[in-house]
């Protein structure tokens, strides 16, 4: 099928596209369930008329930073904390990312994605968006309280 963009200025908009996002992201990190180590005590013998061996359990933070372009939604809606008696802004963040970060959220258990010293909770699967031969992936998230 042909194009109605020729090939030299397909390249130049995807460049641009690529410098826009270079220019306009922040790091975010990505908070994945702990990982699970059980270590067993070495120096007792159940041979001995003792029990099983002592299981030590350690949990270990799983996480992870890339790159995303951040926007907050304006005109947050208003949810009212009875603790402190007062409205509170919800939160609502959307995050442009690029396929390895897609990836990374997507796959297994993501606890809460970290903004600028804020948590948030991902309340949305992926959204691609192409722009000629680049896509990016968009998730919509939700601060936590």
């Amino acid at each position: 099928m042909a194009s109605l963009v020729p090939a030299a200025a397909k390249a130049l908009f995807e460049a641009a596209l690529g410098d826009h996002f270079d220019t306009f992201k922040a790091t975010i990190t990505i908070h994945k369930e702990a990982k699970k180590t059980i270590t067993l005590a070495a120096s007792q013998n159940i041979y001995a008329g003792y029990s099983a061996p002592k299981e030590t359990v350690t949990y270990t933070p799983v996480s992870k930073s890339y790159s995303a372009i951040v926007n907050y939604k304006e005109n947050q809606p208003l949810e009212y904390q009875d603790e402190i008696k007062a409205n509170i802004e919800k939160g609502d963040v959307r995050i442009k990312v690029e396929a390895d970060c897609s990836t990374y959220i997507s796959k297994g258990k993501t606890l809460s994605i970290e903004i600028g010293g804020n948590q948030f909770n991902v309340i949305s699967s992926e959204g691609a968006r192409y722009f000629l031969d680049k896509t990016y992936y968009v998730f919509y998230l939700e601060a936590t309280t």
